[in-house]
């Protein structure tokens, strides 16, 4: 009984695990996508600086 028991909560957690590593990896692609934003926001505002400067 206890073979099948814990079987079952391999089986339970097998999910879970992977929607857990899909979390971060989502993340991961997320914070790629901030640090992209942050460093375009910084170049357009140093071209708004230039043509305000111009």
């Amino acid at each position: 009984m206890d073979g099948q028991v814990a079987a079952l909560l391999d089986l339970a957690a097998g999910p879970v695990d992977n929607q857990w590593q899909q979390v971060q990896e989502t993340t991961a692609v997320w914070k790629e996508d901030l640090a992209d934003a942050k460093r375009t926001n910084k170049i357009s505002q140093q071209t708004y600086d230039q043509f305000k400067a111009g």
